[in-house]
C-alpha cells in the first residue's frame, strides 16, 4: 500500500502506533446483555479515540476493513491503512508491513479496547520485542517490534503465550511489560465496571459489582501471626503460588509453618522420558528445598498423603485422614483452595479445597472420628487461597523475594508451569534472584518474578495502602 508524502515524512526513522479497529456496530457482542447495538458501538468508538490520543505524540495508523471506521480514523488525524476482510492476524501483519515499508524504526500494535491506556510512547527504544499480557495473561494488548522483525501474529484466546513463544524464537531480546492501565481491556459485562467503576458515561447502564469482586477498602487485612499455621496443596508448588509471601511473613515472625501435600506429583511434566516414580521422588526433594528457602522448615513438616497425581478423591477415607492430621498437629490457621472458585478445570485443585473444609468439620466434632486418638481440634481460620470471591488481604510487601525463590526451587515445573527454559536458570542450588532485571530470552528467572510481582500488585491495589498482597477467602465461623 502506498502513503502519501505527508504520511512518508512522518513515518521515516520514527516509531509508529497500529490500531487495528473493527466495524463499530459489529464491536464487543459479548456485551449484548447489557449493552445496546448502539451504546456498544459508542463505548468503542470512544475506547478507540482514547487510544489514538494515548499514541500521541508518535505518529498513528488505524488498520481497518470498514469505510466508516476509515472515515472516522481520517478526522482523527491518524494514517488510515484499509485492508479487505482477512481476519485480525492478516490484518496487522499487513499494516506493520506497511509501516516498516515507509519507514517506521519500530511499531507498537495497540488493540483499541484499552479505556486506560497512556503514553505508548514509553514502550518505545527497547532493542528487541515487547509485550504487554492482559491481566489474565491469556490475551495480548500490546507488542511493540523493531524494524526487520519477521513476526507471526496469533491473536485469540491464549495469544500471550504464542506471541511469547514466537518472540523468544526471533533471537531478539524479550519484554514482558505488566501494566495494570494497559492490561485492562473491556470484552466482558464485569469489565465495565473494572474499566469505569460507578463514574461511567451515561450511555451505560447502572454498573453493579460483579460478584467475583470485593470493592477496595471492604477487606480485612493481616490476622495477627498465629502460633502454627497448616497449608494444603493439590500439588508441590500449589502452597508456595497461593500463599507464599503469608507464610514466609509469617514464618519470620515465628510461627510454625506445616505443609500437607495431597498428591505426589507425580504427573507434571512434559518430558516423556520422565517417569512417574523418578518425578515423584524428584518433586518431594523440591518441596523439601522450597520449604527450606521459605520457611525454614525441614522435611520433617512436610506431610504427605500421597494420592497419584491428577487421581485425588474427595472420599471418606481421605477425608479422614486429613482430620487426623489436622487433630495432631492443631494448627491456629489453616490455609486451603477455593473449592468454588468458578471454571476451574483441575480436579486436584477443587477436590483439594473440599477436602480441606470436609476435613476441618471432622476434626472438629468427634464424633465423626470417634476412634481417633487425638482430641478434636477446631482452627480459629480459613484462608482459601486462588479465592473466587476475595474478603481478606495479607500484605507480603516483603515477602516476594522469598516467595520467588521458593518457586524457583521447584525446577522440574519450570516450563510446564511458568514457561521457563530450564537451561536458562542458574543451577539448582542457586538462592540469589534479581527479580528487578527485564525479562529476556536468556533471564528466566525475571519472567517469573514480573508476574509474581504482577499479581500481587493486583490483589495489594484491594487495599488502599498496600503494595503487594495475596488475597485470600477469610472463614472464622469454624
Amino acid at each position: 500500500m502506498n502513503l502519501n508524502k505527508t504520511s512518508r515524512d512522518t513515518l521515516a526513522g520514527s516509531p509508529a502506533v497500529l490500531v487495528p479497529v473493527k466495524r463499530f456496530d459489529q464491536a464487543k457482542l459479548r456485551l449484548t446483555t447489557v449493552l445496546t447495538s448502539e451504546a456498544r458501538a459508542k463505548l468503542a468508538r470512544e475506547m478507540a479515540e482514547h487510544v489514538l490520543e494515548a499514541a500521541s505524540p508518535l505518529p498513528c495508523a488505524v488498520v481497518c476493513d470498514d469505510s466508516q471506521v476509515s472515515q472516522w480514523a481520517t478526522s482523527k488525524g491518524a494514517i488510515v491503512l484499509q485492508e479487505p476482510a482477512q481476519g485480525l492476524d492478516q490484518a496487522v501483519s499487513s499494516g506493520v508491513d506497511t509501516l516498516f515499508a515507509h519507514g517506521a524504526s519500530e511499531v507498537i500494535i495497540a488493540h483499541s479496547d484499552l479505556p486506560h491506556a497512556t503514553n505508548l510512547m514509553r514502550l518505545s527504544g527497547y532493542n528487541g520485542i515487547t509485550l504487554v499480557p492482559d491481566r489474565y495473561e491469556s490475551g495480548t494488548n500490546v507488542i511493540c517490534i523493531p524494524a526487520g522483525c519477521k513476526f507471526k501474529f496469533s491473536y485469540g484466546q491464549g495469544s500471550f503465550r504464542r506471541h511469547l513463544d514466537e518472540a523468544l524464537r526471533s533471537g531478539l531480546q524479550v519484554r514482558v511489560v505488566r501494566d495494570s492501565d494497559l492490561g485492562l481491556d473491556v470484552d466482558m459485562p464485569d469489565d465495565l465496571y473494572r474499566a469505569f467503576g460507578t463514574a461511567h458515561p451515561s450511555y451505560l447502564p447502572v454498573l453493579k459489582l460483579p460478584s467475583a469482586m470485593s470493592p477496595p477498602g471492604n477487606l480485612s487485612t493481616d490476622l495477627p501471626v498465629p502460633a502454627s499455621a497448616l497449608a494444603i496443596g493439590a500439588h508441590p508448588d500449589d502452597i508456595e503460588l497461593g500463599c507464599g509471601g503469608t507464610l514466609a511473613k509469617w514464618a519470620g515472625g515465628g510461627a510454625t509453618i506445616y505443609y500437607l501435600i495431597l498428591t505426589d506429583g507425580s504427573k507434571g511434566t512434559w518430558d516423556r522420558s520422565s517417569s512417574p516414580a523418578m518425578l515423584a521422588s524428584l518433586r518431594k526433594e523440591e518441596q523439601n528445598e522450597s520449604a527450606r528457602r521459605l520457611t525454614s522448615t525441614g522435611a520433617e513438616n512436610i506431610i504427605w498423603l500421597d494420592a497419584v497425581d491428577g487421581e485425588l478423591e474427595c472420599n471418606l477415607a481421605n477425608r479422614y485422614e486429613i482430620s487426623k492430621i489436622i487433630q495432631s498437629l492443631r494448627p491456629q490457621i489453616i490455609l486451603g483452595h477455593d473449592p468454588w472458585r468458578r471454571y476451574r478445570l483441575h480436579p486436584d485443585h477443587r477436590n483439594a479445597g473440599f477436602l480441606t473444609i470436609d476435613a476441618i468439620v471432622a476434626a472438629r466434632d468427634h464424633s465423626f472420628s470417634p476412634d481417633s486418638p487425638t482430641d478434636p481440634h477446631r482452627p480459629k481460620a480459613l484462608l482459601l487461597f486462588e479465592a473466587d470471591q476475595p474478603n481478606h488481604l495479607e500484605n507480603i510487601s516483603n515477602y516476594l523475594g522469598a516467595k520467588l525463590a521458593s518457586l524457583l526451587a521447584h525446577r522440574s515445573q519450570l516450563q510446564s508451569t511458568f514457561g521457563i527454559d530450564p537451561q536458562t536458570m542458574p543451577g539448582p542450588d542457586t538462592d540469589n534472584v534479581d527479580t528487578d532485571e527485564p525479562m529476556s530470552s536468556t533471564a528466566g528467572s525475571s519472567s517469573l518474578a514480573a508476574r509474581l510481582e504482577y499479581s500481587a500488585r493486583m490483589h495489594g491495589n484491594l487495599v488502599t495502602g498496600i503494595t503487594h498482597g495475596e488475597a485470600f477467602h477469610l472463614l472464622t465461623d469454624l
